[in-house]
C-alpha cells in the first residue's frame, strides 16, 4: 500500500509512547524491587512492536531507524523494491554508503545543522526533517529518495539516534528535471526571439529614420523644383510676351513703313518680271501678318520657308506654271513642293483642293 500522509506521524507516536511507557515500566520497576513480576513491561513492548512492524512491513515506502552513526538498526522489506537490498543486506550499515556524494554531504550538513538546532530556545525536540537524496540503487542506476526523519532521544532529551520513511520520488524528480530543462529551453528560445525582436526593430527604426530622412530631402528637392518650375514658367511666359511684342512691332513697321512704300514702288515704271517679284515680295510681307504663316510654320505643320513661298502662291490661285515662273524652278519641282504640302496637311489622298484647303487656315 502507499504511504498516506498521518501514517509516520502515528507510527513516530507509538514509538514515544512505548518509549515513555518502558521508562515508566523500568522506573516501576526499580522501585518494587527484582522479585516484581515485570511481564506487563515485555507484553507491552511486544504490543508496541508488533504495531511498528505491522504498519512499516505493509508500506511500499521504506522504513527505518538508525544510531546516532547513522548506523541501520531496522529496515522494511520495501528496500529491496526500492534499493534493491533486503533488509539484511542494509542493517548495521551506514545509511550514506548508498547516497552519491553530493547527497551524503547535504545530509551530514543537515545533520548537523539540526544538532545545532537543538541548543536554541523554543525548538520543537520532536520535529521531522524532509529532505531529498539521491542514492546509488543495487543495479548502478540511481533512484531519488524524499526522507522524513525524526531524532529518538533518550531519557535525558540526547539524540541517540533517528527513525524515519524514505518514498522513492525518481519519477517526479525526473518530471521536474525535465520541467525545468523545458523552462529553460523556453527561456532561451525567448531570448532568442527577443534579439531578433530587437535586431528587427532596431533595424525597422534605421529604416524608417533613413526614409524620414529621404522624404525630407525629397520634400526640399520637390520644394527645389517647384521653384524651378515656377521661375520656368515665369521665364516662359516672358518669352511669349516678347515675342508677340516683336511680332507686334514688326507687323506695325511692315504696315506702316515697308507696305505703304512697296504700293509706291508698283506705281513706278516696271517690266512684268519686276512686277511678278513685287507681287511675291508684297504677297509674303502681307503674309507675315496674316494667322496663316504663323500655322504652316509652327510646330503643328513644320513648313520649311520654300514650302510656305509655294503655299502662300498657291493659295492666292496662281497656277503651277506661274509659280515656276515667279519662282524660276521647274513645273516637276512646283509638283514635289504640292505633294509634301499635302503630306504635311494630311490631304494627299484626298480630293480636297489644296487652293481652298489653304485659304481656310486664314
Amino acid at each position: 500500500m502507499s504511504f498516506p500522509d498521518g501514517t509516520y506521524e502515528e507510527l513516530r507516536r507509538e514509538l514515544e509512547q512505548a518509549r515513555k511507557r518502558i521508562a515508566e515500566l523500568e522506573t516501576e520497576l526499580s522501585r518494587r524491587g527484582r522479585d516484581w513480576d515485570y511481564s506487563g513491561v515485555v507484553a507491552a513492548l511486544q504490543e508496541s512492536e508488533g504495531k511498528y512492524r505491522l504498519l512499516a512491513e505493509k508500506m511500499n515506502d521504506m522504513v527505518w531507524t538508525a544510531d546516532r552513526g547513522f548506523n541501520f538498526t531496522y529496515v522494511s522489506p520495501s528496500v529491496e523494491k526500492i534499493l534493491g537490498y533486503t533488509p539484511q543486506e542494509r542493517l548495521g550499515r551506514k545509511s550514506s554508503s548508498l547516497m552519491t556524494p553530493e547527497s551524503a554531504a547535504k545530509a551530514l550538513d543537515t545533520f548537523v545543522t539540526e544538532l545545532q538546532r537543538d541548543a536554541e530556545p523554543g525548538v520543537d525536540p520532536d520535529r521531522s526533517v524532509l529532505a531529498e537524496v539521491e542514492m546509488i540503487h543495487k543495479n548502478g542506476s540511481r533512484v531519488w529518495l524524499e526522507v522524513n526523519s525524526t531524532f529518538v532521544r533518550d531519557d535525558a532529551g540526547n539524540v541517540i539516534g533517528a527513525h524515519g520513511v524514505s518514498r522513492d520520488i525518481t519519477e517526479r524528480v525526473g518530471m521536474r528535471e525535465e520541467l525545468k530543462r523545458q523552462h529553460e529551453r523556453l527561456e532561451c528560445l525567448v531570448r532568442e526571439r527577443t534579439a531578433e525582436l530587437t535586431e528587427a526593430y532596431e533595424r525597422l527604426r534605421v529604416e524608417n529614420e533613413s526614409r524620414k530622412a529621404t522624404e525630407a530631402a525629397l520634400r526640399v528637392r520637390e520644394q527645389d523644383l517647384e521653384e524651378l518650375n515656377a521661375a520656368l514658367r515665369a521665364l516662359l511666359r516672358q518669352r511669349e510676351d516678347d515675342k508677340r511684342t516683336t511680332e507686334m512691332n514688326l507687323m506695325s513697321n511692315l504696315k506702316l513703313s515697308v507696305l505703304p512704300n512697296i504700293d509706291k514702288l508698283e506705281q513706278t515704271a516696271l517690266d512684268e518680271g519686276q512686277r511678278a517679284f513685287l507681287a511675291i515680295v508684297k504677297s509674303n510681307l502681307r503674309a507675315i501678318t496674316s494667322p496663316f504663316i504663323q500655322r504652316v510654320s509652327s510646330g503643328y505643320m513644320g513648313f520649311t520657308p520654300g514650302e510656305i513661298q509655294i503655299a502662300s502662291l498657291i493659295r492666292e490661285g496662281k497656277s503651277s506654271k506661274e509659280i515656276a515662273r515667279i519662282m524660276t524652278i521647274s513645273v516637276s519641282t512646283v509638283h514635289t513642293y504640292r505633294n509634301r504640302i499635302r503630306k504635311k496637311t494630311n490631304t494627299r489622298n484626298s480630293k480636297v483642293n489644296l487652293m481652298s484647303f489653304l485659304r481656310s487656315l486664314g
